[in-house]
């Protein structure tokens, strides 16, 4: 079963989503966007405005990084900074990436990976990344898993999750109950309350789809 609904949400309200999730996710991945500007194709035909954005808010041009949870020391580090199409770039957007490396610019999209070893990672991403990214940091897509099944040695698959999507003109919250979730009843219907007691207090029509 899916339920879901189109939104347009600022990110307090987004983040009081994630806070009041009545299932902690065993993985996903939430990504942040700077200064709420969606990241751009390197054949975008806006790069200039592009551009200058980023270089009035010090944010890297096509940059993004990944911070994943430190078991040993119950934390979220970032690995290294990559640069999408970075040689396919032409050399007004090398440059543009130059100067802001040695100016200290920060990544543009941010991707928090949840792999949920232990039920305090979600706890700590909410208590910790979280707020730090509140003031300079939006929500760009998420996708959490709440449920998953055995596919083999080191796999699962997805079985129930729950995407939300902030992008202009795509903005929804899509939730989906897979065949292991919806034997629990009562999680399953906690999922479903929780859902719709969204859905009325931002005063959006939800629709089930089989």
């Amino acid at each position: 079963m899916s339920i879901k609904y189109p939104i347009v949400l600022d990110s307090t309200a987004l983040e009081e989503i994630l806070k009041s999730l009545p299932i902690k996710p065993v993985s996903g991945t939430i990504s942040y966007v700077a200064s709420g500007i969606t990241p751009l194709t390197p054949d975008d035909q806006n790069i200039s405005k592009y551009l200058h954005f980023c270089q009035v808010n010090h944010i890297l041009p096509f940059s993004k990084t990944d911070f994943h949870f430190d078991l040993t020391h119950k934390l979220f580090l970032p690995s290294r900074i990559t640069f999408d199409g970075l040689y396919n770039h032409t050399p007004e957007v090398k440059q543009h990436i130059s100067e802001g490396v040695i100016s200290g610019g920060k990544p543009h999209q941010v991707n928090i990976q949840l792999n949920n070893h232990k039920s305090e990672e979600y706890s700590i991403f909410l208590n910790t990344i979280l707020p730090l990214f509140a003031e300079k940091y939006n929500i760009h897509h998420a996708d959490l898993w709440l449920k998953t099944y055995y596919g083999g040695p080191d796999i699962n698959y997805m079985d129930s999750n729950l995407i939300i999507n902030n992008q202009p003109f795509k903005n929804k919250i899509d939730l989906h109950i897979g065949h292991n979730l919806s034997q629990d009843q009562d999680a399953s219907a906690k999922l479903i309350s929780w859902f719709t007691n969204l859905q009325q207090k931002y005063s959006y029509t939800a629709t089930s789809l089989p």
